[in-house]
């Protein structure tokens, strides 16, 4: 739903260079949303490595990594997009 949206509009305009405060304002969300997303994309090597091996679901992957299925979902939509 929203949420789901919500979580990768941020991740997607974070990629962006966007900055982190007007993210907030235009999701209506609090800014510790925006830094908790931002602060989990130093992680984005190690996910994309694990799902371009392609041998685990997306709920095992954010599980190995102690990071949310929903960032692991963004960062899967952003190697699809390539």
């Amino acid at each position: 739903g929203q949420r789901r949206k919500t979580y990768f509009g941020t991740y997607n305009l974070l990629r962006m260079d966007f900055p982190p405060a007007k993210i907030s304002k235009v999701f209506d969300v609090p800014p510790s949303f925006v830094a908790a997303i931002e602060k989990l994309r130093v992680r984005v090597p190690e996910v994309k490595a694990l799902l371009q091996k392609g041998n685990m679901e997306m709920e095992a992957i954010a599980k190995k990594l102690g990071v949310p299925a929903l960032f692991v979902e963004a960062v899967k939509l952003e190697l699809e997009k390539k």
